[in-house]
């Protein structure tokens, strides 16, 4: 029994990720402001550890998923294409001047369906995002909560500053889901007119 079959075109599943990525941008930046607001109107928490102990723990653990953020979800989506079998097969490298040789032309592995392998990059695309986008929106929550525990703007604030920043640089891209589809397998997409 293999993988079932992704039921998502490459366009949509990007269409949607970049939706869950705007959200999860928006509540980065909006869930510190309002917790900023709530915190200002009672004093900060007595029973806690020292503020300083809380913005060493937090902001260890915030540097921690930020490395994360771009180590695993990749891992994770070039084993998941893996798993999912596509078949590669090989052509002539279109790119060669035709001749009387064209039987010794360099060859290419592409995938043997398009509409297939896109499909399978777009469902992997979406779960590589969604995981990526959601470990530094949590650096944001965690600069959320330590400024509503503690009132340390100055170390909150660059957690959301950092959040921001790395999920700006995750703008899901095209180019990046058919990338590691083409890594997964070391094989091209044919091209849009074949098969």
């Amino acid at each position: 029994m293999g993988t079932p079959a992704p039921v998502l075109s490459l366009p949509v599943a990007l269409r949607n990720v970049r939706i869950i990525w705007a959200a999860l941008l928006v509540s980065s930046l909006l869930i510190p402001v309002v917790l900023y607001v709530v915190s200002r109107a009672q004093p900060p928490q007595a029973d806690l550890p020292p503020a300083g102990v809380l913005s060493a723990a937090l902001g260890v653990t915030s540097l921690v998923l930020a490395v994360l953020s771009f180590v695993l979800p990749e891992r994770l989506a070039l084993a998941a294409l893996k798993a999912a079998e596509l078949e590669v097969v090989e052509e002539v490298d279109p790119n060669v001047v035709p001749g009387f040789y064209r039987e010794g032309a360099p060859k290419l592995q592409v995938f043997a369906s398009r509409e297939r392998a896109e499909k399978v990059a777009g469902a992997s695309y979406l779960t590589t995002v969604i995981m990526r986008s959601a470990l530094r929106e949590s650096i944001a929550m965690f600069g959320a909560v330590l400024l509503f525990l503690t009132h340390e703007l100055p170390v909150a604030g660059a957690m959301v500053v950092l959040a921001v920043a790395l999920l700006l640089l995750a703008w899901p891209r095209e180019r990046e889901a058919v990338g590691l589809l083409e890594r997964a397998y070391g094989a091209k997409l044919p091209e849009a007119g074949g098969k």
